[in-house]
């Protein structure tokens, strides 16, 4: 137990608050529950209001109900939380448009499932019917306008609220200069599977994840990687950070 730790009363106020702010707190008995914080050590009754916020996120995300608050501190249901869950948890924070968690965020939403687009109108089914570049540049066209409207939104930001996790993921990307084969082999990625592509301006300096050489598979690698740094899981992913 750490000698700094809270006295056995210092956080009554901060317990308290935190279970008027529990979904089922005028159920609870005020009584069962400062019993059931007592009786835990110090270091665990500042984990347990630490994790507060972070349970109640999971369970609302399941669909289950909360629980009373006194069972949740005897039952000690913080430590089921994962380190995901922790991240999740953590409030978002802002980042301006071109840094290492902007590029994350635009990435983390272009890698989400693609919108139902729009009716084709007459004349878009009449060259399609054509084929040819025309037919293919329409399609490109309209997937990058209404596949992913989010990242439009990020896009017109000057800075945009990031969450923690996708903060934290976004690390590892390395700077990229404007004009470089690296910058063409991304902006060429995009472009393939019809995402959005943005104005870069005058930009000199963009972030992006690491790539071992400069082919459309090294960028699958790349994007994989940082799929599986959203979820948590690093497995083989040793990037160095930048």
């Amino acid at each position: 137990m750490s000698t700094e730790a809270p006295s056995r009363r210092a956080l009554m106020p901060q317990m308290r608050q935190a279970h008027k702010d529990w979904p089922t707190f005028k159920d609870d008995s005020a009584t069962k529950v400062e019993r059931a914080f007592l009786a835990l050590d110090e270091d665990d009754r500042k984990l347990a209001l630490d994790r507060v916020s972070a349970f109640l996120r999971k369970r609302e995300a399941l669909g289950q109900n909360s629980g009373s608050f006194g069972d949740y501190l005897r039952r000690r249901l913080w430590e089921g939380l994962t380190e995901q869950d922790l991240r999740d948890a953590a409030p978002a924070c802002l980042y301006s448009r071109f840094s290492r968690a902007w590029y994350g965020a635009v990435l983390a939403t272009l890698l989400k499932p693609e919108a139902p687009l729009p009716r084709l109108t007459r004349f878009q089914q009449v060259e399609i019917a054509k084929g040819g570049p025309i037919a293919a540049r329409i399609l490109q066209d309209r997937r990058a306008l209404y596949g992913w409207p989010a990242v439009h939104g990020l896009y017109a930001a000057k800075a945009v609220k990031v969450p923690a996790g996708i903060a934290e993921a976004s690390r590892s990307f390395v700077a990229v200069p404007a004009g470089s084969d690296a910058l063409a082999t991304w902006e060429a990625a995009f472009r393939s599977r019809g995402w959005p592509w943005p104005d870069l301006g005058t930009h000199q300096w963009h972030h992006f994840p690491p790539l071992e050489g400069l082919r459309m598979q090294d960028v699958d690698a790349a994007l994989a990687a940082f799929e599986r740094a959203l979820s948590g899981d690093r497995t083989g992913d040793d990037a160095d950070q930048a």
